[in-house]
């Protein structure tokens, strides 16, 4: 009778422990992830940045103002 008794113990020990993780975890949740954004890769460095902060002339992207001048000086279009 002390091994069942025993096993009884052990299995409302476990029991008891799991419900304990489950309350734990419930209230840890993981931030929402951030929606996803197109990228652009940057004619001059070939940075990617994203679409929306992107600087766009001519059809090409660039990461900052200073690239697409850059880019402007170098095909002779400024």
């Amino acid at each position: 009778m002390p091994l069942f008794r025993l096993i009884f113990l052990l299995l409302i020990g476990f029991i008891a422990w799991k419900a304990y993780r489950l309350f734990l975890t419930r209230g840890a949740r993981q931030p929402p992830t951030p929606p996803l954004q197109d990228m652009v890769r940057c004619t001059v460095c070939d940075i990617h940045v994203p679409a929306a902060s992107a600087v766009r002339c001519e059809g090409k992207s660039f990461c900052n103002e200073a690239h697409r001048r850059e880019f402007l000086a170098r095909s002779g279009m400024e």
